[in-house]
């Protein structure tokens, strides 16, 4: 596989992978950029301000996503996760934050459905 898309749980504590796609770039994608849409085999079920990541995790090539890079870390206010999504990488152990939350990747997740509270359920997208 070029690259798996890794959903973790506490990734700047102790990251567990939850969920893992497989993507093989050479047969499924171009090399300009693009939408790609992957799904897990499973749902996975977040609690309200959980801490995740969204992963590419390279197999035996390098996978590469955009990304672009702010002059101040505040300025994530206007990104689609706010000031609680940024970069993260990591060789070894927890993932730290990327360039002190300058790097925001091009990376999301799709929600299908979430509990809204008060017996409603919501849906939505999360995008990145």
């Amino acid at each position: 596989m070029d690259c798996d898309f890794v959903l973790y749980s506490d990734p700047l504590g102790t990251p567990g992978a939850q969920r893992t796609v497989s993507m093989v770039a050479k047969t499924q994608y171009q090399s300009s950029g693009q939408y790609v849409f992957e799904t897990f085999s499973s749902p996975y079920d977040v609690p309200a301000n959980t801490p995740i990541g969204a992963v590419l995790k390279p197999g035996a090539s390098s996978a590469t996503a955009f990304y672009k890079t702010l002059n101040h870390a505040d300025h994530r206010i206007a990104e689609a996760y706010g000031t609680s999504g940024y970069g993260i990488s990591r060789n070894t152990g927890a993932f730290s934050n990327d360039n002190s939350s300058l790097n925001n990747y091009y990376i999301g997740l799709m929600l299908s459905g979430f509990d809204g509270g008060g017996g409603t359920s919501m849906y939505g997208v999360i995008g990145g």
